[in-house]
């Protein structure tokens, strides 16, 4: 890689990084200020929820 495509490649992740950091950090703390504790709205994964005959047809088998 040329410098300049190196700074550029790594202007673009900095800055989408601080993009994503003030979003996401902004629903936390403002979730945090309302009183809403986010831990609390995890899904717990399990194999149930997997519609294996849907699956099926899209793949085709």
């Amino acid at each position: 890689m040329k410098n300049s495509d190196m700074k550029d490649w790594i202007t673009y992740y900095s800055v989408t990084f601080v993009i994503f950091l003030l979003l996401f950090g902004g629903i936390w703390t403002s979730g945090l200020f309302a009183g809403v504790h986010w831990q609390d709205y995890w899904i717990e994964f399990h194999w149930s929820m997997v519609n294996i005959k849907e699956l099926k047809q899209i793949i085709g088998l």
